[in-house]
């Protein structure tokens, strides 16, 4: 069965995988390390190897690892179209980002994030 992630259905799904704080330790791991594999994730993560294929297999379901199998051992990567649709989807949302003929004259004053360096990573994709 092959998904389209262009549709909300996804993306409520891809939401609601990101609400779990394990899978977006996974997540921003997977990002930083670009592949990593599972027995990585087991020094990250203080759970049990069921618990991380768990959390995995969520992410995985929702788009936004993909699992490349190589013997007995998993590696993750960011599903670089999934998140690609996120980050646009998002873009869409933000005010400044309507038709707007104002919007790129509107000044805001700069937030300081307090999303750790892993996070901020997903972002500059």
């Amino acid at each position: 069965m092959e998904r389209t992630v262009h549709s909300e259905e996804p993306l409520v799904q891809v939401f609601q995988a990101l609400g779990d704080e394990n899978r977006w330790k996974i997540l921003t791991a997977v990002a930083a390390a670009g592949e990593l594999p599972c027995r990585d994730l087991e020094s990250i993560l203080p759970v049990s190897k069921a618990t991380i294929s768990y959390h995995a297999r969520l992410l995985t379901q929702a788009g936004l690892i993909t699992v490349r199998k190589q013997g007995r051992s998993s590696f993750y990567t960011l599903d670089a179209e999934t998140m690609r649709h996120v980050l646009a989807t998002l873009t869409r949302l933000r005010p400044d980002s309507a038709a707007d003929p104002g919007a790129g004259r509107r000044t805001r004053t700069p937030v300081r994030s307090t999303l750790p360096d892993e996070a901020i990573a997903l972002t500059t994709w």
